[in-house]
């Protein structure tokens, strides 16, 4: 009796550590895109001052006015990014982390308004008309305005976006478009820099972009204490021009 006890004590042991090492397992192989922490290290603006003439009484002054006006249905996000790959569980401990070069760093950048988006190989598709309407519809942005989300991403041209956990977004099949380099437009191709394409969950719309390292970014002459700054990553995302707070967006990484 007490050896039949003694091989169901260790029949027991056997199988609760073999649940437990399965159950970390696939804690650690569930690898998709991550939330991405923020450090703002500047936020601005633009506005120009009025311009003025003094003409004499009893005169016709016929006048040309150009205006250049801040829009504010839009916002731009741009910087660098560092990272660390890990083997960690649930609780945040690791049993081991890679260091990633910050030079040679590749990956995506995504940005949602939804803070807990689906990951599955089987939600993550080129977003569609009916997701933008709806996006547009919730920041009270007319579909037919020029700035509008579905005339800015007017583009189906852009490169193949490997995404952890989910596979290949083939290339030249979502709407897209491409942020400015050096204060002027680019020719979107499947080269162009800071490509900048639109995804969902089937519920969400999502902003991605790739990382392209210490590139160029829309101002070539920023500075930083006398050395000149180079991007890793712009975008811009949708806003509610009767917001005075702004909209909160979130953001992620998936980084190799």
């Amino acid at each position: 009796m007490r050896r039949i006890k003694s091989k169901l004590s260790v029949f027991l042991l056997v199988l609760s550590t073999a649940l437990y090492i399965a159950l970390l397992l696939t804690q650690l192989s569930s690898a998709e895109p991550t939330g991405a922490g923020v450090t703002n290290l500047s936020t601005e603006t633009y506005s120009v001052s009025p311009e003025s003439r003094q003409d004499a009484g009893g005169t016709i002054t016929t006048l040309t006015l150009d205006a250049t006006q801040q829009l504010n249905a839009w916002k731009a996000y741009v910087g660098n990014i560092t990272g660390t790959l890990v083997l960690r569980n649930s609780d945040g401990w690791s049993i081991y982390e890679w260091s990633m070069n910050s030079s040679t760093l590749s990956g995506n950048i995504f940005v949602s308004r939804n803070d807990s988006l689906n990951w599955s190989s089987g939600a993550i598709r080129c977003a569609n008309s009916s997701i933008i309407d709806s996006e547009q519809s919730f920041l009270g942005m007319n579909s037919s305005a020029s700035y509008s989300i579905n005339r800015t991403f007017n583009y189906t041209t852009h490169k193949t976006m490997s995404i952890s956990g989910v596979g290949a977004i083939q290339n030249s099949t979502c709407p897209s478009t491409a942020t400015w380099v050096n204060g002027s437009a680019q020719t979107v191709t499947e080269t162009s820099y800071f490509q900048e394409i639109l995804l969902t969950d089937l519920n969400n719309l999502i902003y991605a972009t790739f990382i392209d390292q210490d590139a160029w970014g829309y101002n070539n002459n920023a500075s930083v204490n006398g050395t000149t700054v180079t991007y890793d990553f712009q975008l811009i995302v949708a806003e509610n021009r009767s917001s005075s707070v702004g909209t909160v967006y979130y953001f992620y990484a998936d980084i190799a």
